[in-house]
């Protein structure tokens, strides 16, 4: 049976976002996975290029990110997440951040892009 809550191939876009968050709805996530790791690479609107790393287990996760913003500022922080499904079927991505390279913290939102990137 396969997993229905797993990243890899999976974009995403940003569809809520924290306060203050530099994340926009312009910024894209390719996810990769595999044995309950994953990664992804994004970038896009106000972020030139970020990264993380993290591990799942089941419907959860913790990961690192780092990220250089279009003005230049380099970040980076920690998060946790929960993984759901919408009701259409694509991949929800709740994720609970701390900046580690600045004070802040919230949520933000992701969701699986449709096949053609709607």
């Amino acid at each position: 049976m396969s997993d229905a809550l797993a990243l890899d191939g999976k974009r995403m876009r940003v569809v809520d976002r924290a306060e203050g968050a530099v994340l926009d709805r312009e910024t894209e996530f390719v996810f990769a996975e595999s044995d309950g790791v994953f990664t992804a690479e994004y970038r896009g609107g106000a972020i030139r290029v970020g990264f993380l790393v993290g591990r799942r287990d089941g419907d959860l996760g913790t990961f690192r990110y780092a990220q250089l913003s279009a003005s230049g500022a380099l970040d980076g922080g920690v998060s946790r997440c929960e993984l759901t499904l919408t009701n259409d079927g694509r991949l929800r991505f709740a994720e609970h951040f701390e900046w580690e390279s600045r004070p802040g913290r919230g949520t933000n939102i992701f969701e699986e892009l449709r096949e053609g990137g709607a």
